[in-house]
């Protein structure tokens, strides 16, 4: 399979799609057997999910991690607010991909990542810049002389 070839088939025909060296530096497409529009899909679904499962609930959730237990403190208010709109629109961008891999439509693929685009360009400087604070907040953590209880 030709990966590149393939996807300039799918953009003549749906102009608005991002080319596939984007789509590959943004999300590492792994080619496997099977449909390029289904990689495609799991690429992208696989990092945003992780994205938000893995990085951003613990964070906003109410579980208690333990590192997410001072990394919640490394935010104010507005930017745990920030990062849970972040999460609700990667929220919504997967569930969009899970329907289309329950019932696959080529114009709605076409649709759904023509809005993963959009989306990412604009969430991501917005996802570094926290992901970059709370980085910036375990090289500068000082840790407290009294013990501080975990709760875990």
């Amino acid at each position: 399979m030709q990966p590149e070839r393939e996807w300039a088939k799918l953009r003549k025909k749906y102009r608005k799609l991002p080319d596939w060296k984007w789509l590959d530096a943004n999300f590492r497409i792994k080619i496997e057997e099977g449909r390029l529009v289904d990689n495609v899909r799991i690429g992208i679904m696989d990092k945003l999910d992780h994205i938000a499962h893995d990085m951003i609930e613990p964070i906003i959730g109410g579980g208690e991690n333990y590192c997410c237990y001072f990394e919640r403190r490394m935010l104010t208010e507005a930017e745990r607010e920030r990062m849970f709109d972040i999460y609700r629109q990667l929220m919504a961008i997967l569930w969009v991909g899970n329907h289309i891999a329950v019932e696959f439509s080529e114009k709605d693929f076409a649709e759904w990542v023509t809005t993963v685009y959009n989306d990412w360009e604009k969430l991501k400087p917005v996802i570094t810049e926290l992901f970059d604070k709370i980085a910036v907040g375990w090289t500068e953590y000082k840790k407290p002389s009294t013990e501080t209880a975990y709760h875990g």
